[in-house]
């Protein structure tokens, strides 16, 4: 039989520049604490590139990269509050949506609102932790993307396959 895949989910509101916001008041409007919060951070390491340090940043989600006459670039990354759920071995995806949909229901328009005072960013990443034939379904549910679209979430998925 399949090891059965694991699966982690992560709402997270990301700051859509290099600079701080509230993080609190995302947490008092919200009355949900947060799982991690972060305020920008340069990061340790180095960007070395030879392509277009713009084209680098679109596809880095959550990263800024300063201008700069020449490489190596700082990193900067920016500020986030986010809920996640705990890796858990499921072959559905719907029963961690269910979960995470819990814990936002009725706070449709404080996400809405607080993006738009703060400009953030409202993102759902799913993880997949699985063996590349033993993939769980992650078909998501007409009512789920639903929810998620009304407050203007962008859903995505990173896998980790063995």
């Amino acid at each position: 039989m399949a090891k059965q895949p694991q699966l982690k989910l992560i709402f997270i509101l990301t700051k859509n520049d290099c600079t701080d916001f509230n993080r609190d008041a995302v947490t008092r409007h919200l009355e949900i604490l947060p799982s991690k919060e972060s305020a920008p951070v340069i990061s340790k390491g180095s960007l070395i590139c030879d392509t277009d340090v713009c084209e680098i940043e679109k596809a880095l989600f959550g990263i800024t990269v300063p201008p700069a006459p020449s490489g190596p670039y700082q990193m900067i990354k920016h500020a986030y509050w986010s809920v996640e759920l705990p890796k858990k071995e499921c072959w559905e995806l719907k029963e961690l949506l269910n979960q995470m949909e819990q814990i936002f229901a009725k706070k449709e328009a404080e996400v809405i609102n607080l993006c738009k005072e703060h400009n953030l960013s409202a993102n759902l990443i799913s993880r997949i932790y699985a063996k590349s034939n033993s993939m769980p379904n992650l078909s998501i549910p007409s009512d789920s993307i639903s929810f998620w679209a009304s407050m203007g979430v962008t859903i995505s998925f990173d896998f980790y396959l063995d």
